[in-house]
């Protein structure tokens, strides 16, 4: 048998690792041809050593393998050689496969822009990023993690990279986020500028963290409105800026609507929206519709709304506004006709048209109004319950503030209105008509003069009772006494009435005894003359039996009573 021996080291790719530097060895060199395929062994050395001592190694020649092959078709990615000096590399040089053999080169790669998927988590973006060379720049990695982000119920994230740094970039990366997102997800956008360009529609049950985005609109969007919550409950909105300086034809941000229950809208802010058509707003809450009022609930916090037409417009019932405030804008709250409503520690100011508007419906009222301003109102009303808004306002620890006496009313109409504490230094306005009573407790009036406004009969139908002013307590309705010279209708803050015909003879008419059971009035004639008094019965209603009783003589007086049907004179 011919044995070969190779006495010094050839590992790996032979002739393309030697270098200059390589110790000279003595080699044999083999050809095919002397090469028994069947019977040879090959001895294997290296010029490293262990404890001294060559390292050796036996190799049987494959049949069908020529010496130099075996050498050359070693797997890729297999080095033989221990010293990276051996493959000829330099500082900051690596081996790299080049389809035929290791040669030594410079690390490159390609761009970060052309970097294409949706890495799903943080480990896939991080692979992303290291599988890109150093040649990438920052705005393309600023392009890659500045998009917005899908954070899953799990904690895992899903990244929308930019296609560029642009207002018009952001806006397709959250729209991707947006048809990416499923309930329980929260989606996350990054700081900047977002173009809007097309309406969206909110999925139910995810976080929309808004946080230093800014969204403006195209004003070639002619949608009514943005953004879209739709038979979607537990929606939340939190953060971000959103102006419609530039809407010339959309006329709202926010639209509730259909079943869309427990929507929250938190710390956010809505400038300069326009006028829009008829029961359109910046935030429009009407999920339930317009006839069923569901009380499907709807929270506003923590948000600020300036330079806007009109703000917020409740249609569904059960719309709470917490710690807002408005500057600014021609009205701020209509509850149209919404009711069942909270509204507190919120702050008013400028407004030009209109403040709060509680309109009358199919379930209106039971507004909750609770530490609430009212300042410098330009317009016609700070509140305004309308006259047929019956079912009840109250009012808690509030203050009014006007400096006019033609501005910033407070128009009352509706039945049930209650004011209880607080500060009223603001006029009351002398509606034509009001609808029921309603009262003041405990409340400060530092001009009086404000409240005169509202005067006759409509003044008397509010119970006054331990309001005050600078100089005493405000008494214009607690005494019930009332002197008049002509005709005249009992009022139900009346108990006195003292009448004084000199002038001419007249007639006072007494409210129905049906709504008035056990009320009494004393009417007394106060003048000397000849002409008399008349006192006449609601109606077919009677005193003593009779349609009417007279009053002709000085000091004579009517103590009379209602038993729920007529009235019963007493004294």
């Amino acid at each position: 048998m011919k044995h070969h021996w190779i006495l010094t080291a050839v590992l790996a790719v032979s002739s393309l690792l030697a270098t200059a530097q390589e110790e000279a060895k003595d080699k044999a060199v083999i050809s095919a041809a002397s090469v028994d395929a069947t019977n040879d062994w090959l001895m294997l050395g290296d010029d490293s050593t262990t404890a001294g001592s060559p390292v050796l190694r036996r190799l049987k020649v494959d049949q069908a393998a020529a010496i130099p092959s075996f050498f050359t078709n070693l797997p890729n990615g297999s080095f033989t050689l221990n010293k990276l000096g051996q493959s000829s590399a330099t500082s900051g040089q690596v081996p790299t496969w080049n389809g035929t053999v290791w040669a030594a080169a410079t690390p490159s790669g390609g761009s970060f822009s052309s970097l294409t998927g949706n890495p799903t988590d943080n480990a896939a973006m991080s692979s992303a990023l290291s599988a890109k060379a150093a040649s990438g720049t920052n705005a393309d990695i600023t392009a890659m993690t500045r998009g917005c982000v899908v954070v899953k119920s799990t904690g895992v994230e899903s990244f929308n990279p930019l296609s560029a740094d642009s207002d018009a970039a952001r806006w397709t990366s959250f729209l991707a986020a947006n048809t990416a997102a499923t309930s329980g997800d929260t989606v996350r956008t990054c700081p900047g500028g977002f173009l809007v360009s097309s309406a969206v529609t909110l999925k139910a049950n995810v976080h929309y963290e808004f946080g230093k985005s800014r969204f403006y609109l195209s004003s070639g969007v002619s949608s009514v409105y943005y953004f879209t919550i739709s038979n979607s409950d537990d929606v939340t909105i939190s953060g971000g800026l959103f102006d419609g300086a530039s809407v010339n034809v959309g006329y709202g941000c926010f639209n509730v609507v259909g079943t869309s229950r427990r929507t929250r809208i938190l710390n956010a802010r809505f400038l300069n929206w326009p006028q829009g058509s008829a029961g359109t707003a910046t935030l429009v809450f009407q999920a339930g519709g317009v006839v069923t009022y569901k009380h499907q609930s709807a929270l506003v916090e923590g948000c600020f709304f300036e330079g806007n037409y009109t703000s917020i417009i409740a249609i569904q019932e059960a719309v709470s506004v917490n710690a807002c405030t408005f500057s600014g804008c021609g009205r701020d709250i209509d509850y149209w006709p919404g009711g069942n409503g909270m509204l507190s520690a919120t702050t008013f100011s400028a407004t030009t048209a209109t403040s709060v508007k509680i309109r009358d419906g199919n379930n209106d009222s039971h507004i909750i109004i609770s530490g609430c301003k009212w300042a410098d109102i330009a317009g016609t009303n700070s509140l305004q319950v309308d006259a047929s808004a019956n079912n009840g306002v109250t009012l808690s620890n509030c203050q009014f503030y006007s400096n006019s006496s033609t501005v910033g009313y407070l128009d009352i109409s509706g039945a049930g209105f209650q004011m209880t504490g607080g500060i009223l230094d603001a006029p009351l306005k002398n509606t034509a008509s009001i609808g029921g009573r309603g009262s003041m407790t405990d409340v400060f009036i530092p001009a009086s003069n404000a409240v005169m406004g509202w005067t006759g009969s409509n003044r008397a139908l509010i119970a006054i009772s331990g309001c005050y002013t600078p100089t005493g307590f405000w008494a214009k309705n607690d005494t019930g006494i009332t002197s008049v010279t002509t005709t005249y209708t009992a009022l139900d803050t009346d108990k006195t009435i003292f009448c004084d015909a000199t002038s001419a003879a007249f007639t006072v008419t007494l409210p129905a005894a049906a709504s008035n059971v056990g009320r009494i009035y004393v009417i007394q004639k106060t003048d000397s003359g000849g002409n008399a008094v008349t006192i006449d019965g609601n109606a077919s209603e009677t005193i003593n039996g009779s349609t009417t009783a007279s009053v002709s003589t000085q000091w004579q007086s009517y103590q009379i009573q209602s038993n729920g049907t007529n009235w019963t004179k007493i004294n």
